[in-house]
C-alpha cells in the first residue's frame, strides 16, 4: 500500500507541476480555450457497500479547484476537492468529509465537449454516529464529460467509483458517486487555434 501511495503521489506531483507550468507560462501557439485555473462546486449521490453486504445511500457536495492545459484535442489536469457525504446505514448515519486530489486526461470530442478519465486519492474522516470517528482513505477512479458553455462557465457530469479502507479497522468499503455540478475557469486564454480546420471559439 505504501508503495502504491508513493507512486501515485509522484505521478499526481508530476502532472500538477507540469500543468502549473504550461498554465502560467503559456505557449501561446499551444494554447487553447480550456487552458486555465478554476473553481467549482459539484453535487453527488453515493451509494456505498462494505464488504459487500452491507449498503447505505445518500446525498453529497464538493468544492473544487484546478487546473487544465490543452494541447490540440487532448486536456489535461490536476484538481483538489474537500467534499462531504452522508449515508444511511440501517439506523446509523455515517457522515465522511474530507479531501481528494484528483488527476485527469481527456479528448475533445467537439471543440465544446470534453469526455475523460480521472484517477486520484482521498482521504476522509468518518463520524459514525455514537460509535465516533474513524479515518478513511482510498483510491478514486471513473470519468466524465464536460462542455464548455461559454464566457469561463463549464457544467460537468461524472462518475467516481471510490475505493476505501479504514485506518484501523481491515475491512473495505466501495462507493459509487454520480457527480453533477458547475465550474469556473479564471484564466481562460483569449486564442483562436484551430482544431480539426475549424475554430476553436
Amino acid at each position: 500500500m505504501v508503495r502504491t501511495l508513493y507512486i501515485l503521489g509522484m505521478a499526481l506531483l508530476a502532472l500538477a507541476t507540469a500543468i502549473c507550468v504550461d498554465v502560467f507560462f503559456p505557449d501561446e501557439a499551444n494554447a487553447g480555450p480550456w487552458t486555465g485555473c478554476y473553481g467549482g462546486a459539484l453535487g453527488s449521490y453515493n451509494a456505498a457497500v462494505m464488504e459487500d453486504v452491507l449498503g447505505a445511500e445518500g446525498p453529497g457536495i464538493a468544492a473544487t479547484l484546478g487546473c487544465d492545459v490543452q494541447s490540440g484535442p487532448l486536456v489535461f489536469g490536476a484538481a483538489a476537492e474537500y467534499g462531504w457525504r452522508t449515508f444511511d446505514f440501517a439506523t446509523i448515519d455515517v457522515d465522511a468529509r474530507g479531501w481528494e486530489v484528483i488527476g485527469r486526461a481527456g479528448y475533445l470530442a467537439t471543440p465544446q465537449t470534453l469526455l475523460y478519465g480521472l484517477v486520484g486519492w482521498t482521504d476522509l474522516e468518518a463520524d459514525i454516529g455514537p460509535f465516533g470517528s474513524v479515518d478513511v482513505s482510498g483510491v478514486a477512479f471513473g470519468g466524465g464529460t464536460e462542455i464548455d458553455m461559454g464566457k469561463g462557465l463549464f457544467a460537468r457530469l461524472e462518475y467516481q467509483r471510490l475505493v476505501l479502507e479504514p485506518d484501523d479497522i481491515d475491512v473495505e468499503a466501495n462507493v459509487n458517486s454520480f457527480r453533477a455540478g458547475l465550474v469556473y475557469k479564471f484564466n481562460v486564454p483569449e486564442v483562436t487555434a484551430p482544431f480539426e480546420g475549424k475554430p476553436l471559439k
